[in-house]
């Protein structure tokens, strides 16, 4: 039997799948619903590497990635000159009783990296400019069919192999904004916006919201809301955020779980001594600490202080980030900016460079490039086909 107790395919090195892929390494990852190896494609010119995701065997999975594939194909056949930053499907197959998803082969994914290479503290800004505009290219590519990634996080972006390219990946979880409807735990908790844990009819927003805490955490090396529940979520979120809008809270199915009849926050708490579950009502909900000091405290007191022109700069387009991340993370969805919006931010979108770039290079284009050094990684750095695909659940 090729498979295991729990569905999946033990795909074994040397094993040639479809008379084509030669199975390389059989570790690259394994999710809820799928597992990931590498392989080469002896079929193509210079026999690439592919990654070749295998979903299990069940049926509630294969009509999963039934989805995946169709949202894939929307995607990727909307973008032919391969520009968005979105994973590329090569083909998908059926043997031995499970569908295959061929994917190009990118190097890993970016909370992997992060831990490697930079020890969980973060990349530089320059870097972050690089990729948040790259990633908010993805995203509008997705809200423009009007498809929610709804799993947004540093395990389901990918980094090719010189660092200088992010692709978003795993649409396994992916939904067409027709289809939503009422999940307050829809997405992983870290991620997880106010809206999303208030029972409310989730829209687009929800992927600007964990786009906004992912490119935080690229940064700094940590996570923005790392709430233990929902309510703690809520909590966290308002520490920073300030207190959510009145409209808001009241569309929500569960708001009744986390707010009493005055909308003063419940917070569930445990009783330092006797450890059991007790309701504190807070009714200061104002932001305790403003996102710009989290990200300030990354550059450290001395280059704030500079006087170096070149340390002045750097703080300003810190805080130029902050003010982006700020409207990307606005309580309300309808006032949240779209992808479309971030890109024409002056972080993204700096007139003055945009004017130096055009002088020094009237017919340049393309996509932002990063250094192979930005991460710390070096080129000859490990390729691993896939991503786990974690889940604070």
């Amino acid at each position: 039997d090729w498979d295991d107790e729990e569905g999946y395919y033990c795909a074994q090195v040397g094993e040639l799948l479809e008379e084509r892929y030669l199975v390389q390494d059989t570790v690259s990852g394994r999710g809820v619903f799928s597992n990931v190896v590498k392989a080469k494609d002896t079929k193509s010119e210079g026999e690439p590497l592919v990654a070749l995701k295998i979903i299990r065997s069940n049926d509630m999975m294969k009509k999963a990635a039934e989805r995946e594939v169709e949202i894939l194909q929307t995607l990727n056949n909307a973008d032919k000159a391969n520009k968005r930053h979105i994973i590329r499907l090569i083909e998908t197959f059926y043997y031995r009783k499970h569908i295959f998803l061929v994917f190009e082969c990118m190097a890993e994914d970016l909370r992997g990296a992060l831990k490697k290479y930079t020890k969980n503290r973060g990349i530089s800004l320059p870097v972050v400019k690089a990729y948040t505009k790259q990633l908010l290219v993805g995203v509008r590519h997705m809200h423009k069919f009007n498809i929610i990634h709804a799993d947004l996080k540093p395990d389901n972006i990918l980094i090719s192999q010189d660092n200088s390219i992010v692709k978003l990946c795993d649409f396994g979880t992916a939904v067409e904004q027709k289809d939503v409807g009422v999940s307050p735990y829809l997405m992983s908790r870290f991620y997880r916006p106010s809206e999303v844990i208030l029972g409310c009819e989730y829209g687009i927003p929800v992927d600007v919201w964990a786009l906004a805490c992912t490119l935080y955490e690229i940064f700094t090396g940590k996570t923005l809301f790392q709430g233990k529940t929902n309510n703690d979520m809520l909590k966290r979120i308002m520490d920073v955020k300030g207190k959510i809008p009145k409209n808001v809270i009241r569309k929500g199915a569960v708001w009744k779980n986390h707010f009493d009849e005055n909308l003063d926050f419940k917070f569930v708490d445990k009783d330092a001594l006797s450890g059991e579950e007790i309701v504190r009502i807070v009714t200061d909900n104002s932001c305790k600490r403003e996102l710009k000091e989290f990200l300030l405290d990354r550059l450290g007191p001395e280059k704030q202080k500079s006087q170096e022109r070149e340390d002045q700069q750097y703080v300003k387009k810190t805080l130029h980030f902050a003010d982006l991340l700020d409207k990307m993370l606005a309580l309300d969805p309808d006032k949240r900016l779209s992808a479309e919006d971030a890109l024409k931010h002056h972080f993204v979108e700096d007139p003055r460079e945009k004017k130096a770039a055009a002088a020094a290079a009237p017919n340049a284009s393309g996509p932002t490039q990063v250094p192979p050094s930005a991460t710390g990684r070096t080129s000859s750095g490990k390729t691993s086909a896939g991503h786990k695909k974690r889940s604070e659940r």
